[in-house]
């Protein structure tokens, strides 16, 4: 229908592209120069340099790459810009840039002239899109009035009164503009991926952190491989080396990796897309699929079927067999339950048989019939469990 998506790709700039580029930076920088050699109000556009705190961390996680940066305390923009040029068209290339990016200051508009770190360019300033930005219509203003010899004593004083305020409210409505822009762009990308849950992608991970890793596809969709989802092994966040490592078996995870994923649920209400590794089992991928069925499911896997649940608040596993079985990764710890169950972190059912279960709090119910299902958990109940994380017991 109308205003749904039907492809994303991946946009690549060609020479008549990069020529424009090229020509407005150009304008920007003369504009600015001009103008500041003038001794007039303006509106500039700075860049300050990076905190050496943050390129010290940005070497060493160049290094795991193979990738070198000089004094850290002392770093200029050609040395980024060499690295760039170093991981063009490799794997890590997305993921290190992204890293680079997020290690130096936010430009921003200001009524004081400083240079702009990012492009090299003691002066710069955005002039050339007036008819869309509202910084570069002020430009124009002054412009007009400096060049028509109305920028006197009188309104000199008036924008040099005017623009501190000004251009700290440009800067907020700039980044406001892009959260705003970012989120519809995730939504859109999520209605997309709703036509293709259950199909497997190529993809390179793209961000580690303690609750799981993002995969970029090749179209730049992004989803969320949550550690509730991973089987093989209890993964621990390495935040020095932005990295996951097994505890039992010793795998690794690093941004740049390539992956194959399979897409288990995309929300555009939430702008969230989550994968699951191509090699989780049948049972997994299936469970997944029936929390998703339900309409109920919020974030990570939640027992909403009566037989199964996942969480990526925490720390924790369970497992258990019997009428239904658990599987729970949160903040409870390890345990499992046996005999069917609703619920989750938040709800309420019967249980059949006997075990240990997690739960928040004291629960009640009635158990009957055998069940088994070894392990440790926090939570009181008899039979079914109420909920929980909290309080010591076992369930009978």
């Amino acid at each position: 229908g109308e205003g749904h998506p039907v492809e994303i790709a991946r946009r690549s700039p060609n020479v008549a592209t990069n020529l424009i580029e090229e020509f407005m930076l150009l304008c920007n920088e003369t504009v600015c120069e001009h103008f500041t050699k003038l001794k007039v109000p303006f509106v500039y556009r700075i860049h300050e340099d990076p905190d050496p705190e943050k390129m010290i961390n940005l070497r060493q996680f160049l290094g795991m790459f193979g990738y070198s940066l000089p004094n850290a305390q002392t770093v200029h923009p050609v040395d980024l810009q060499a690295v760039l040029r170093k991981i063009k068209d490799t794997p890590e290339e997305k993921a290190i840039s992204t890293v680079i990016l997020r290690s130096l200051q936010k430009a921003r508009y200001s009524h004081e002239h400083i240079w702009h770190f990012g492009l090299a360019a003691p002066y710069y300033s955005h002039f050339t899109s007036p008819i869309r930005r509202y910084p570069d219509l002020q430009i124009h203003r002054i412009m007009k009035e400096t060049l028509t010899g109305r920028m006197d004593e009188r309104r000199t004083a008036h924008y040099a009164a005017l623009l501190p305020a000004a251009t700290q409210h440009m800067s907020e409505r700039e980044r406001a503009a892009d959260d705003a822009e970012r989120e519809c762009t995730d939504m859109k990308k999520a209605e997309y991926m709703q036509k293709h849950v259950g199909e497997v992608f190529d993809g390179v991970v793209s961000g580690v952190a303690s609750f799981g890793f993002f995969v970029e596809l090749p179209n730049t969709v992004e989803g969320l491989v949550r550690l509730s989802s991973l089987e093989d092994d209890y993964y621990e966040y390495d935040e020095r080396t932005m990295t996951l490592h097994g505890s039992r078996l010793g795998r690794e995870i690093h941004i740049g990796d390539p992956m194959r994923v399979l897409v288990a649920k995309a929300s555009p209400e939430m702008r969230q897309i989550d994968f699951v590794p191509e090699a989780a089992s049948r049972d997994l991928i299936e469970r997944f699929a029936e929390t998703v069925e339900s309409g109920k499911t919020s974030g990570p896997f939640r027992r909403m079927d009566g037989r199964y649940a996942m969480d990526a608040g925490g720390r924790g596993r369970s497992n258990g067999a019997g009428g239904g079985s658990g599987h729970h990764r949160g903040a409870g710890g390890h345990g499992s339950g046996t005999g069917s169950r609703t619920g989750g972190r938040f709800g309420t059912g019967d249980g059949k048989g006997t075990g240990k279960g997690s739960g928040k709090g004291p629960g009640k119910g009635a158990g009957k019939g055998p069940g088994k299902g070894p392990g440790k958990g926090h939570g009181k109940g008899k039979g079914g469990a109420k909920g929980g994380r909290r309080g010591k017991g076992r369930s009978t």
